[in-house]
């Protein structure tokens, strides 16, 4: 598939906001970031699709230098405009993720750590953005990513759960989210 590079503002600006841009409080991230993408699973939700494309960049440490694996999923709305969905966790990801959310917590708002540190690590906890995926599976495949993205989809666009889910072969996804990242840096070096 071609995309251009007003089909990928969406998702270059995510990238910009959410890992270059570092001064953003969560309410920014949620007004520039999380309402832009839910308008657009919205505007796919209206008349849901028979696929729903997703892609996936080059999965990566997380926590940077832990054993957790993550990778970062993006969706193909309408008119071919691409955002970012979120970053599926592996398990051990996610525990590590989680850990640190309740250290974080911990310093601003002992009540909610001491509630996330209570409640079932399976359960789904809303997070302020709301951008992490978790995986069942140590192995993050195709099939695992589908399986996690129809979960992920239940609360954000439940009228997708009953589309196929379709991944961009996964040189393709790398290629595009390299794109995607390089388009967001040089916005931000541009101080777009």
């Amino acid at each position: 598939m071609e995309f251009s590079n007003d089909q990928l503002a969406l998702a270059s600006t995510t990238w910009k906001i959410l890992w270059l841009e570092l001064n953003h409080t969560d309410q920014e991230r949620f007004d520039k970031v999380r309402l832009p993408t839910q308008e657009l699973l919205d505007e796919l939700s209206s008349k849901p699709p028979p696929t729903f494309i997703c892609l996936a960049g080059e999965p990566f440490m997380s926590p940077d230098n832990e054993d957790g694996v993550a990778v970062k999923i993006f969706f193909v709305g309408p008119n071919n405009r691409v955002a970012y969905l979120g970053t599926l966790l592996d398990p051990l990801a996610h525990a590590l993720d989680r850990q640190k959310r309740i250290i974080r917590l911990l310093e601003i708002d002992p009540e909610s750590a001491i509630r996330l540190a209570i409640t079932d690590p399976r359960a789904l906890v809303p997070d302020p953005i709301g951008y992490r995926i978790r995986a069942d599976s140590d192995v993050l495949d195709t099939d695992t990513a589908t399986r996690a993205v129809k979960k992920f989809l239940v609360n954000r666009a439940p009228k997708l759960v009953k589309c196929a889910i379709e991944w961009l072969p996964n040189q393709e996804g790398i290629e595009l989210v390299e794109r995607i990242k390089a388009q967001a840096k040089a916005q931000y070096e541009l101080g777009l």
